[in-house]
């Protein structure tokens, strides 16, 4: 049986990674009850969100809310609700106050009681830290095998 040694530095990196998955899970919960404002209050104002199923990129944190309220209200009237569940976290430690993340998500739409998995994508974010709390920097969403007008 291996010996697992304690260090100030695992510790540390072990308490930034439970902050981090606390983190996605709080946001994902946000996104996913419909809270379009908490959601986008956990991006930083100067926010750049890049994905393969769009054109250009979405810039602000205020235009990142307008778009996650735009398509809560598109999956209220469709009534669907829509599950994000973030799995194979990775996190490195860029410097102080500052990580990189990577992970699949998995998005799940129910609709009349029956689940269908929408979509699975890498999503790799830059996280910085504000007095608090992390906030998402910059985020790059890459679907699998989507073509980027099917969404």
């Amino acid at each position: 049986m291996q010996e697992v040694v304690e260090s100030a530095e695992t510790t540390k990196f072990s308490d930034t990674y439970c902050q981090v998955l606390q983190f996605y899970a709080v946001q994902m919960q946000e996104l996913d009850s419909g809270h379009d404002e908490a959601w986008a209050s956990m991006f930083t104002e100067d926010v750049v969100y890049t994905s393969n199923r769009m054109v250009g990129e979405i810039t602000g944190r205020e235009m990142l809310r307008g778009e996650a309220e735009h398509e809560i209200k598109r999956l209220v009237l469709d009534g669907v609700t829509r599950r994000h569940l973030v799995t194979d976290l990775r996190v490195e430690l860029v410097d102080e106050g500052a990580i990189g993340t990577s992970s699949c998500v998995l998005i799940i739409d129910t609709a009349a009681g029956k689940p269908v998995v929408r979509a699975i994508a890498m999503m790799r974010d830059e996280l910085g830290q504000s007095a608090d709390s992390w906030l998402v920097r910059r985020r790059t969403v890459e679907y699998d095998g989507r073509d980027p007008d099917s969404f």
